[in-house]
């Protein structure tokens, strides 16, 4: 189950979010091979999961934040290539489940989100390959 299904069943409750303040388009590292062939991610999209109804803070600020937004769909494109690459797809399922609990049960700040996502992305692009 990738980013966005598990984090819509988890956090979804019927709730309409707003948000008052715009964020600046995000500043992405280059691409690996594997992210470049899946397409860049574009500064206008939310995240991987439907922001509709979302009650956690760490997740209302994924959904608001274009920069988190565009890491979290290239962590979900990242985690789908390496699901295929990978010969041991049920330790990945886990280790990206646990990286969900520990990144969605912590405070909702950017700085903390940015660095595991960064790190996130970085692991799994290891695991995919070019």
């Amino acid at each position: 189950m990738g980013l966005c299904a598990l984090g819509a069943a988890l956090f979804l409750v019927g709730v309409t979010l707003q948000f008052s303040e715009p964020h600046p388009p995000p500043s992405l590292p280059p691409p690996s091979p594997v992210a470049a062939a899946t397409g860049p991610p574009s500064a206008g999209l939310g995240p991987s999961f439907s922001c509709v109804g979302v009650t956690s803070e760490v997740l209302q600020l994924v959904c608001a934040n274009a920069e988190l937004s565009a890491y979290d769909r290239r962590i979900a494109r990242l985690y789908a290539a390496a699901r295929r690459a990978s010969q041991h797809r049920m330790a990945l399922r886990r280790q990206q489940r646990a990286w969900i609990r520990m990144s969605t049960n912590g405070p909702a700040d950017v700085a903390r989100l940015r660095a595991l996502y960064l790190q996130r992305i970085a692991e799994l692009e290891a695991i995919a390959g070019p």
